[in-house]
């Protein structure tokens, strides 16, 4: 795949994922445009808004994956190839929506809010004070509690092991508590 090259037939696609097993079940085709940020400055990493228009409301209880594809020809085999990457896996929320009764049945329109996985961590606050105890594997730790809310991790196991006790207030997010481990 020519990378760096010319490409065609590029598009973006939005799909509906499943929060319980993270399957995907269908594409959101009335989904008509969209901005995704990506910024280490922003504590959720990944924030965006998508604009949609079309006979249903897109179901907030699901999470939305948005791909970009494109088509390339190969350098080498001048064969053209597909390419289909995973931009961001996103939660949603609805700050405008607007329905309109037609001769055709209802149709919905607006904007939703995007937001990162890590969004799910930050409004969990825990509730109680949270002890870490010291020589806790804080790596592992930290998955323990991202996979507590059905998020997936890219763990790689670490032996680093903490060197103190430390005591979280009851209005510390979990999310608070993992970027601290």
């Amino acid at each position: 795949m020519n990378w760096h090259g010319n490409r065609f037939n590029e598009t973006y696609t939005f799909v509906k994922v499943s929060p319980v097993d993270w399957s995907e079940n269908g594409t959101y085709d009335f989904i008509t445009s969209g901005s995704i940020e990506m910024s280490d400055d922003n504590k959720y990493k990944v924030t965006g808004s998508f604009q949609f228009d079309g006979p249903e409301l897109p179901d907030p209880n699901y999470y939305i994956r948005v791909y970009y594809s494109f088509d390339a020809t190969n350098e080498t085999t001048h064969k053209i190839e597909h390419a289909k990457i995973p931009l961001a896996t996103t939660i949603i929320s609805y700050p405008t929506k607007r329905m309109q009764e037609t001769t055709i049945g209802m149709l919905y329109s607006g904007s939703l809010t995007a937001s990162s996985m890590l969004k799910i961590l930050d409004d969990k606050k825990y509730g109680q004070p949270f002890i870490i105890k010291k020589n806790l594997n804080a790596v592992y730790k930290a998955f323990e509690l991202i996979e507590e809310f059905g998020l997936r991790v890219d763990y790689t196991p670490s032996s680093a092991v903490l060197s103190s006790d430390h005591t979280f207030s009851s209005d510390a997010s979990h999310l608070d508590i993992v970027n601290w481990l």
